[in-house]
């Protein structure tokens, strides 16, 4: 686990620079996209069911050792297998039977439950896939980089079309898998609070990791009041450059820093705020 973690805090430096799969076979390590491609996902799978009433979560268990992380991606590949079978008897087997969880307007094909991206990367469903709900967004996972845990969700809601559904499904966590050279500061406290007290795996900053991680100067964030924020810009010799629209996406701007950039008045005002006669703003 602490080798996969290492990993995920060089992505922003190691470039093509090689790692190894959790199978044991040599690859290129993952790239600051690839952590970006991940770390969205967590968000929307996160978001999912942090504002979904009607699932519960019935048990959480943390991938820690070697064998853990060899044998989850066993189980996701065996869950390709279970998907197929499962269909398949259903296609020849009796519908009716009460005892079966076969309900056919909670099906997908399996092009929807799993779909290669390329050599690394791949989307799949839940590991309990006899029902699929569809509403839940679909994990990306990379054999690269393992998830941190696997938590089991339950469907309480009886009303609902999935009523009784089971999600086995394994996570990474949001603030572990972001890039470095992205986090704030408080985002970097917090992960190396999870990684000590969840992992056992005490980590240190560099102070000057950010300024490593990017060649325009130091990266200039705005932060909301639960502790996260995002970059809007760049300050390097008291000059100060602005994060332009098309790099929204590779900076993970938020939608609030957004409608900042883009409204000039406010956000000089709130360069001048933090700033006053510092800088040449927007220069």
């Amino acid at each position: 686990m602490k080798q996969i973690l290492i990993i995920l805090m060089m992505i922003p430096f190691i470039g093509n620079s090689q790692c190894m799969t959790l199978d044991g076979k040599n690859a290129n390590c993952p790239t600051l996209q690839d952590s970006i491609v991940i770390y969205e996902n967590a968000v929307k799978i996160r978001e999912f069911f942090d504002n979904n009433r009607i699932y519960v979560k019935t048990s959480s268990r943390k991938i820690i050792n070697d064998d853990d992380k060899r044998q989850i991606f066993n189980t996701i590949k065996d869950a390709r297998i279970s998907f197929v079978k499962i269909r398949n008897e259903k296609l020849s087997g009796d519908l009716s039977n009460p005892n079966k969880k076969n309900n056919a307007n909670a099906d997908i094909n399996f092009s929807d439950y799993y779909h290669r991206i390329n050599q690394f990367m791949f989307y799949q469903r839940e590991l309990e896939n006899q029902i699929i709900n569809k509403e839940i967004p679909v994990p990306i996972y990379d054999c690269r980089i393992c998830p941190v845990l696997v938590e089991e969700y339950k469907c309480m809601d009886s009303t609902s079309l999935y009523f009784g559904d089971i999600v086995n499904i394994p996570l990474y966590i949001p603030v572990i898998i972001k890039p470095v050279s992205l986090l704030t500061k408080s985002e970097m406290q917090i992960r190396k609070e999870i990684l000590k007290n969840e992992y056992g795996i005490d980590v240190s900053f560099d102070p000057k990791i950010e300024e490593l991680g990017v060649s325009r100067g130091l990266p200039v964030y705005c932060m909301n009041g639960l502790g996260s924020g995002s970059i809007v810009g760049f300050m390097k010799n008291g000059r100060f450059s602005k994060i332009k629209k098309e790099e929204y996406k590779q900076y993970l701007v938020r939608k609030d820093e957004q409608h900042l950039l883009e409204n000039d008045e406010q956000f000089k005002n709130w360069l001048k705020i933090r700033y006053g006669s510092y800088c040449d703003i927007l220069k």
